[in-house]
């Protein structure tokens, strides 16, 4: 049985790869955002497993969301239309296999609606990915499917860098409504640690040292500091 590392490095990110490496050679306007964009990007904190690709309000989305299916294809990349696959006006969702990889890939294209905060930006990984401000707003508005996963990522964007917390919330306020200091602090602090476990980490803090990290965004957010 292979370790987590090893499923990650040989397999899953490899195919991962492949993929970057495919779409940022079609030349659209796609970025990299979420999990995948600030734990490979950014500060490879934990392991991430899909690739979500977003445009804002593009006209164009379908014929470049076409245009990436056409060349994965050529590229050796396939996927089942019956399984897994899911094709709307402004979202696809499907899971993509390579021969040269075991793992199973799912990619998300979406053509957002909502505000865009901060600049595409080029990076190694991808040529373009997105600002953690925006990502950080983001997963603000995501607290509500409690997912360990988020908070990770937000307790990691906070140890690295300067947050303003009343900015971040507004603009996560224009993309999603609701969004009340107490409730997101309650969220944060409510994770057990059962659900911390979970999380793919490849830094991984102590429970206790993740705890008083959280007290410190929480004790910002509530105060309105940085």
């Amino acid at each position: 049985m292979i370790s987590q590392s090893q499923y990650y490095e040989e397999n899953l990110y490899p195919l991962q790869d492949g993929v970057l490496n495919t779409v940022r050679n079609c030349g659209t306007r796609f970025f990299l955002t979420g999990g995948t964009a600030l734990s490979r990007a950014y500060y490879k904190h934990r392991y991430s497993d899909d690739l979500d690709f977003f445009v804002n309000n593009d006209d164009e989305y379908d014929e470049q969301y076409k245009l990436i299916l056409g060349r994965l294809a050529e590229n050796g990349f396939f996927w089942d239309t019956e399984t897994g696959f899911l094709k709307d006006k402004a979202f696809a969702t499907l899971k993509v296999r390579w021969k040269k990889s075991d793992a199973e890939l799912k990619l998300d294209f979406v053509n957002d609606t909502v505000p865009h905060f901060g600049n595409i930006i080029e990076m190694d990984l991808f040529d373009r990915i997105d600002s953690v401000r925006n990502m950080l707003s983001n997963k603000l508005g995501a607290l509500f499917r409690f997912a360990a996963k988020d908070i990770a990522d937000i307790r990691e964007i906070a140890l690295h860098e300067s947050v303003n917390w009343i900015e971040i919330i507004r603009e996560a306020r224009e993309k999603v409504g609701g969004l009340e200091i107490p409730v997101i602090c309650d969220i944060l602090k409510g994770m057990p640690e059962s659900e911390f476990e979970q999380v793919n980490w490849i830094s991984k803090p102590s429970w206790q040292t993740f705890c008083a990290d959280i007290d410190r965004v929480v004790y910002e957010m509530m105060s309105g500091g940085e």
